[in-house]
């Protein structure tokens, strides 16, 4: 798991990709597609490649969440789903500092006070 920051400084951005929905029913077809033409030629190496490939080019755009600044707490809500991280975060200062808690002490934080868990759940 990964770590819990909180911004002391400097303003940040939260985006998250998504798969575009419109294409998605197009890269299936692709992918059906190529599948299709390497069993034909019967190269199973071509088939594994091209299905890795594919795999790859899924259409995909960046949604901005929003911006966090000072006093912000990022990563949170992924340690909380015990998931990997499922945003990118970009500073948008040109400088910025930030406070790394480690997964472990975030959850001691978290079981040691009652009213922080609160806030967080």
């Amino acid at each position: 798991m990964g770590n819990v920051y909180i911004v002391l400084s400097g303003e940040f951005e939260i985006r998250r990709r998504k798969l575009n929905k419109l294409t998605k029913k197009e890269h299936e077809f692709k992918k059906v597609k190529a599948m299709n033409e390497s069993v034909k030629s019967m190269n199973k190496t071509k088939l594994i490649l091209e299905a890795a490939k594919i795999k790859t080019q899924l259409p995909t755009s960046q949604i901005i969440m929003g911006r966090v600044g000072q006093g912000s707490i990022i990563g949170h809500d992924d340690f909380l789903a015990d998931r990997p991280y499922s945003k990118t975060v970009v500073c948008m200062t040109k400088q910025a500092e930030v406070y790394s808690i480690s997964s472990n002490s975030f959850e001691k934080l978290l079981s040691l006070n009652l009213e922080i868990k609160e806030a967080f759940v």
